[in-house]
């Protein structure tokens, strides 16, 4: 979520999404590519918790697109919803992933649910993006 808004933190930026993508891609599943993919869905929950007390938090970017353009209210709502289901999704994908961790055998499963998490994110991206967009150049013009 690279968004232009100010004071606006992302859960993690396209590169670090694309970095973990990389990842996912590389040919050797060694026990360093399983160490490296259970690290990066742990500084995935981490960026999305400083995300979240960002913009979620008393003054952030929620409360002032809330005051600077109202009607996007439910937009707003559920972007916090999905930042619970989102912090569920990493937990549970970290979990899984620490379980079969080291079994090749179960490869492709971790890099299924770690490109699907992936894709969540950047849908949510997408969503906050679209967010920023209705309230500040539409509403007000782009101001």
């Amino acid at each position: 979520m690279d968004s232009s808004a100010p004071g606006m933190k992302t859960p993690m930026s396209v590169a670090d999404l694309d970095r973990i993508d990389a990842q996912l891609a590389a040919e050797e599943r060694s026990a360093l590519w399983w160490v490296a993919l259970v690290h990066e869905l742990d500084l995935l929950d981490d960026a999305l918790a400083l995300h979240r007390a960002d913009v979620e938090g008393p003054g952030g970017f929620h409360s002032q697109v809330l005051a600077d353009a109202p009607r996007v209210a439910p937009a707003v709502a559920h972007l916090e919803i999905e930042h619970d289901r989102l912090s569920t999704s990493i937990r549970d994908t970290r979990q899984r992933v620490g379980e079969i961790s080291g079994d090749p055998d179960s490869a492709e499963e971790a890099i299924a649910l770690v490109s699907a998490l992936v894709d969540r994110l950047r849908g949510h991206q997408g969503a906050a993006d679209e967010v920023f967009h209705q309230a500040y150049r539409i509403d007000i013009g782009g101001e």
